[in-house]
């Protein structure tokens, strides 16, 4: 939605339709003016409905990420009256999984101002003298740590402080005793690192992930999905290859070859893919009937970069485009154990075309909704994050090649997957092989 000035907002409250006062609180990212903003989300704060909270804590977020403050006599014990409300699991409460992602992103832009959530999260309780510290990729013991010495003379060390307590700060690093093996911390439990400015997934950190970090820029123009490539926001971004193999032989260059860039805005990412490819192939009239054995542009996104398994969650998402421009993927298990094959057209807009000085080469061009892993299919009212400047997440993609096979010949990616058993062909079922993405002015 888009809110000019104040008159906008002032419009949407007079109509007082439930509905787009939601919408319009989760496009404050637009208000300029910090204290109005603050001042409309406090005549909400204790409205009945947990949804029109949620909105507030949006735009809460949003103004955080902005402003890089919040007031801590009006919001900051809003927040934290609806986290502790959020334990009760009350229908009139904010689901807790649902709001917990939003109080971290404030913590990551304002500092540690929910101590209970750090507290309660971070660990399982129990004794360890195991540490995470601010920069380091594993729960190590704090005698192996160049820190020890440090700890000794300043802090009073313990081997027996319970896991998920804070040291407090080492040599500018936030610090936590955490266990070697934290249940919790399997479970993805993620754990703030406010020393180098980023929340850090505990899992992202201990997987085998490719370590560099790739930047996206922000498109400074709109990005019309045209199949056109023209806009000059593309021409200033660099292309990335798509050569890396997952499945089959590893085609020709007539066969296949393919390379793509990135760009976003505040609602979208988009993705311009060049493909060559001697044959399109589409065997497949129903869209959710063997979709990867046609020729399809695949779009792996992690929102939050947590990693992990996502084959029947939305932990991750694994968007399959196929020539037709609609997007599927895997739903959830039902009751009887069984995961259907979903679209989630909604999440993309697609548009390709052949390009007239190779008839081999097309130009696609997809813009893509970011959902968190609280998406419910079928949900009203689910709305994609807003994306903002220093957003990680995890992002691969990939290119299924039939040229007339019952299955697909070819599987190229953008990312290097180290096979397990054999089997580099992971992407649909863990985030863990996704590249990290930052999104950069």
């Amino acid at each position: 939605m888009e809110l000019n000035d104040a008159g906008d907002v002032e419009r949407i409250l007079a109509a007082g339709e439930s509905e787009q006062i939601k919408a319009m609180f989760k496009g404050f990212h637009q208000i300029d003016n910090k204290d109005y903003a603050e001042f409309i989300c406090e005549q909400f704060f204790d409205h009945p409905d947990p949804d029109m909270r949620l909105a507030v804590v949006i735009a809460l977020t949003q103004i955080a990420t902005k402003f890089k403050s919040l007031s801590d006599w009006m919001s900051i014990p809003f927040l934290a009256r609806e986290f502790a409300l959020s334990k009760e699991n009350g229908g009139d409460n904010i689901a807790r999984n649902v709001l917990i992602p939003y109080l971290y992103e404030i913590c990551n832009e304002l500092g540690d101002v929910f101590e209970d959530l750090q507290s309660e999260l971070l660990g399982c309780g129990k004794p360890t003298s195991y540490v995470f510290i601010g920069d380091s990729t594993s729960p190590k013991s704090l005698k192996q740590t160049p820190y020890y010495d440090l700890v000794k003379e300043s802090w009073d060390y313990s081997k027996n402080k319970p896991c998920g307590s804070m040291i407090d700060n080492i040599d500018g690093k936030i610090t936590w005793y955490v266990c070697k093996n934290c249940s919790k911390n399997q479970k993805g439990i993620l754990l703030v690192s406010l020393s180098i400015g980023m929340i850090v997934p505990f899992k992202v950190l201990a997987a085998d992930h490719p370590k560099d970090v790739s930047e996206i820029h922000f498109a400074d123009t709109p990005i019309v999905i045209d199949g056109k490539n023209v806009e000059s926001d593309w021409q200033k971004t660099k292309w990335l290859p798509l050569t890396h193999h997952i499945l089959g032989d590893m085609p020709t260059e007539q066969d296949f070859s393919g390379r793509f860039k990135l760009l976003w805005d505040q609602h979208y990412l988009y993705i311009l893919a060049e493909i060559t490819d001697d044959i399109l192939f589409d065997q497949h009239p129903n869209p959710l009937f063997k979709y990867w054995d046609d020729d399809c542009l695949e779009i792996f996104v992690d929102e939050d970069n947590s990693g992990g398994e996502h084959q029947f969650s939305f932990n991750a998402f694994a968007y399959h485009v196929s020539l037709d421009n609609q997007a599927a993927d895997i739903g959830t298990k039902q009751e009887g154990g069984e995961a259907p094959f979903i679209l989630l057209n909604d999440h993309i807009r697609s548009r390709w075309q052949r390009n007239s000085d190779n008839e081999h080469k097309i130009t696609w061009e997809v813009s893509v909704k970011l959902y968190d892993d609280t998406f419910v299919l079928g949900q009203p009212n689910q709305y994609p994050i807003t994306l903002t400047q220093g957003k990680k997440f995890g992002f691969m993609l990939a290119y299924c090649d039939n040229d007339g096979s019952a299955e697909r010949e070819h599987f190229l990616g953008s990312v290097p997957i180290k096979p397990i058993n054999g089997d580099k062909n992971l992407g649909y079922k863990t985030a863990d092989v996704f590249q990290t993405f930052m999104l950069i002015p």
